[in-house]
């Protein structure tokens, strides 16, 4: 059986050197070809070496040596169902779509596929779209696109680490239904739109639901940083979980959760122009021992959403947290946090019941606690904190009386 495999190869790699494409056989079994040429089309080109690796019928490795490669078509697919791993050479290795009228400058529609090294720039659909299941992707840079990195619903556990995804108008989209993706030590800076980009309708079996978020979260990011963008993160109703990432001075907002579940974990988030964690309709949501510091506007928003803020760290931002009203089912849980030297309240409560328990509020320019009965025309949601061992000190007041905010807007 191992004779006739090695004939099997061999043969493959006979057959592409007849057709003027240069092929070894390397040790792992796989057929590497090595492209030359910054051409287009032809011998020793890229597009050459993916048609070649598309029909063999063992694993193919692509080595890109040439410096700078400016594709004028679409490239073809890579389908090699024994899948292909592309390499750049040191200094080589660039991908230029500009020409490209459409579609994605490289598209994995072969299992176990892997790019590593290159530089992808200028896609006018996408940089890289990902269908295969068990892709790879490792120290990519993806710049001035308008998606960096698209990865559907049919590549499970595809890993996508070390990249850097900068200057597209949203650095990584997955697809609603995009699961088992692992997003590891990425930089995510100064996209147009979103550094991530995970939105879908909300799911009628109740992801939010899950017994363990951790074992059945579609996505995991871990060790990013988001600088500089639009928004750094914009979820709805797919569970994402962030662990030890940095936002920092992001534009809009930090991360905007739109519906469904998610956690962020021991994160920073930093230098935030506009809200720095936006959450409406949320159900089992998560921010636990993060640190807000120096955001311009309100670290923390939330609107009718079950959430827990527990062990976070918040100072020096415009406003501390502000709860706007939630219905009677809801109670948002707020409990150990630090808020210190915010510029106006530290706690906002508007409308609706929070749990407020074990915070140390102190230090505050503003209220440490400003309830609000939420009024719009004749209808008034009366504000109800609980409030168990929180301690309030030397802020501009500790507790002040209930008032009300007026809403002109449906409620």
């Amino acid at each position: 059986m191992p004779v006739a495999c090695g004939l099997v190869i061999l043969a493959a790699a006979f057959g592409l050197r007849n057709q003027g494409t240069d092929a070894v056989v390397a040790r792992n079994g796989a057929v590497e070809l090595v492209v030359l040429s910054a051409r287009d089309a032809g011998p020793g080109t890229l597009r050459d070496a993916i048609l070649a690796a598309d029909r063999l019928s063992v694993r193919a490795h692509i080595v890109i040596k040439a410096k700078r490669i400016a594709v004028e078509s679409r490239l073809p697919a890579l389908i090699n169902p024994h899948g292909v791993q592309i390499d750049a050479a040191p200094g080589a290795g660039i991908i230029d779509a500009q020409h490209q009228a459409a579609g994605p400058a490289l598209e994995i529609d072969g299992a176990r596929s892997n790019l590593r090294g290159l530089t992808i720039t200028n896609a006018r659909t996408c940089a890289v779209m990902v269908n295969a299941p068990g892709t790879q992707l490792e120290s990519l840079t993806v710049k001035d696109s308008k998606v960096g990195i698209m990865v559907n619903a049919t590549a499970p556990g595809t890993s996508i680490r070390t990249s850097l995804l900068e200057g597209d108008e949203t650095g990584l989209v997955a697809e609603a239904g995009a699961r088992d993706v692992s997003v590891v030590g990425d930089i995510f800076r100064l996209n147009s739109r979103a550094g991530f980009w995970f939105v879908g309708a909300a799911d009628p079996k109740g992801e939010a639901s899950e017994r363990d978020p951790r074992a059945n979260a579609r996505i995991r990011v871990v060790n990013g940083v988001f600088e500089k963008n639009a928004t750094g993160a914009v979820l709805a109703n797919r569970l994402t979980i962030f662990e030890k990432d940095r936002f920092i001075a992001n534009r809009e907002a930090a991360v905007t959760i739109l519906g469904g579940a998610a956690r962020v974990e021991n994160s920073e988030i930093r230098g935030t122009v506009g809200t720095a964690i936006f959450v409406t309709s949320g159900r089992s949501v998560v921010l636990a021992r993060n640190v807000l510091i120096d955001n311009a506007a309100a670290a923390l928003m939330i609107r009718d959403s079950e959430i827990l803020i527990e062990g976070n760290t918040f100072r020096h931002n415009g406003l501390g947290i502000v709860s706007i009203g939630s219905p009677a089912s809801i109670m948002p849980i707020i409990k150990d946090n630090l808020i210190t030297q915010t510029s106006a309240d530290a706690i906002t409560l508007i409308g609706g019941a929070a749990l407020l328990q074990h915070n140390q509020i102190v230090q505050n320019r503003g209220a440490g606690l400003r309830p609000l009965d939420l009024v719009q025309g004749r209808v008034r949601l009366k504000v109800d904190p609980r409030l168990d061992a929180n301690v309030f000190r030397g802020n501009g007041a500790d507790v002040v009386q209930t008032s009300v905010y007026r809403l002109s807007g449906a409620l």
